[in-house]
């Protein structure tokens, strides 16, 4: 009898463990189709990101962004550089032109400015270290 006893606590044990085994792996599942579910959203998002994000602007776009760019450099020109009367000219350029573009004809002003000056002004040095004679 002691033996049955045994084998039904040992049954019991068994059936007990194969339970978990199943909770665990069902818990699994759970986490895996939720990482799945993450996973796949990412995906999408950066789909989505590359397609608006990334493609080359066609000409219309093109045509528009160059339009925003110099109508900002005109009120730029008009106002000494003064950023303040030029918002909403900033803002369309910033919505028609993609960001990278952005950064680089802003970029090409500053230099475009900083050569003019150094044609009109020339270049004078600052006084610096005096190199021992």
């Amino acid at each position: 009898m002691a033996s049955s006893q045994s084998d039904e606590e040992l049954l019991c044990a068994s059936f007990n463990t194969l339970n978990a085994v199943e909770e665990n792996m069902l818990e699994k599942s759970c986490f895996q189709q939720h990482y799945e579910d993450k996973e796949n959203l990412l995906q999408d998002s950066i789909f989505r990101l590359s397609k608006t994000e990334m493609t080359a602007p066609n000409s219309g776009e093109r045509k528009a962004c160059w339009k925003a760019r110099d109508q900002l450099w005109e009120c730029l020109d008009a106002n000494d550089d003064k950023a303040a009367p030029c918002q909403s000219f900033q803002s369309e350029f910033e919505a028609k032109c993609p960001a990278q573009w952005v950064k680089y004809f802003t970029k090409r002003r500053d230099f475009l400015k900083y050569k003019e000056k150094m044609q009109t002004e020339g270049f004078t040095p600052t006084e610096g270290p005096r190199q021992p004679s």
